[in-house]
């Protein structure tokens, strides 16, 4: 069989925060390996404990046994989730890498590698982290050996990472609810490609925006007809996969911006044009700010009278 290494390595920071976030952080969260993440990504266990039943990892694995036809493997490498917070320390960051290329090189050779990051981890010593991450990961597995990552919609898109990245799939919703099939679809691109059904090309598009869109909820009426439009492109046999990226204000990047990405079988060319497409509805969309923001006081007086609220 084909065999595909599978690992998380994610937390959304922020860059402002003097609390900074240590391996302790992750130990306390998830910061599991080997059985204990198969057993997290089957269907009879939750993979992150009481937050998510099944996560992107569960449905990664999931399309591996669905559409692998017996021909895939799936090799679990360790998962390492924390809850936001400040960025990590060097000594943290390191610590998570180095872990990450020991368990590649340790687990013999390898057919493709499957990441759960969030694209928005800031840490110290490091300039785009989730980057270096699959640089990592490249400089083990060489330049052939496919590489598939999900990230979270609010990710920060940059061209170092985007160019080793082979498939990549993010959140649909927001709030974030279909982290189960987000790692769905980012296997199914992978799974594909392993068997040779297709060959994924990609294109993407940054653009110098990072407050607009209202709210940014998926199912409201300023960015509904955007997903709505993604959906519709998606039924085109030759379009692999869609994302679309309103990014993390916390970050503190020179790159900041919202970003567009898409996948095309074979197709670079409508690639391009479904990437600048999508950025040019992102764009429209510039002018529609948040709304007012209550004070901490306010927030909880609201809460407080609210007919519906947790007791």
């Amino acid at each position: 069989p084909l065999r595909v290494a599978y690992a998380r390595i994610a937390q959304e920071s922020n860059a402002f925060s003097p609390v900074l976030t240590e391996l302790s952080d992750f130990e306390r969260a998830q910061y599991i390996s080997g059985e204990a993440l198969e057993r997290a990504t089957s269907p009879e266990h939750p993979e992150l404990g009481d937050l998510f039943h099944n996560a992107e990892l569960s449905g990664f694995v999931r399309a591996l046994h669905k559409l692998g036809s017996g021909q895939l493997e799936a090799i679990p490498l360790f998962s390492a989730w924390a809850i936001p917070g400040g960025p990590l320390t060097s000594d943290c960051f390191v610590r998570l890498r180095d872990r990450l290329v020991k368990d590649l090189c340790s687990s013999g050779p390898l057919d493709a590698v499957m990441l759960s990051l969030h694209g928005a981890m800031v840490a110290q010593g490091s300039e785009d982290p989730e980057a270096d991450l699959v640089d990592a990961v490249r400089s083990v597995v060489g330049p052939t050996v496919p590489i598939a990552v999900t990230l979270d919609l609010h990710a920060q898109l940059g061209a170092r990472f985007v160019a080793q990245v082979d498939v990549l799939a993010a959140y649909r919703t927001n709030p974030h609810r279909d982290h189960d099939r987000t790692g769905f679809r980012c296997g199914k691109m992978l799974v594909h490609k392993l068997l040779g059904k297709t060959n994924p090309v990609c294109a993407w598009r940054s653009l110098p925006l990072i407050c607009g869109g209202g709210t940014t909820i998926d199912f409201l009426p300023t960015m509904r007809p955007v997903y709505r439009w993604m959906t519709r492109k998606e039924k085109n046999p030759r379009v692999l996969g869609i994302s679309l990226f309103n990014s993390h204000l916390w970050n503190n990047s020179s790159d900041l911006g919202w970003a567009t990405h898409v996948v095309t079988d074979n197709d670079p060319e409508l690639a391009e044009e479904l990437a600048e497409e999508l950025a040019g509805l992102l764009w429209e969309r510039r002018h529609k700010q948040p709304p007012h923001f209550p004070s901490g006081s306010e927030a909880v007086q609201q809460v407080r009278a609210a007919k519906i609220r947790r007791l």
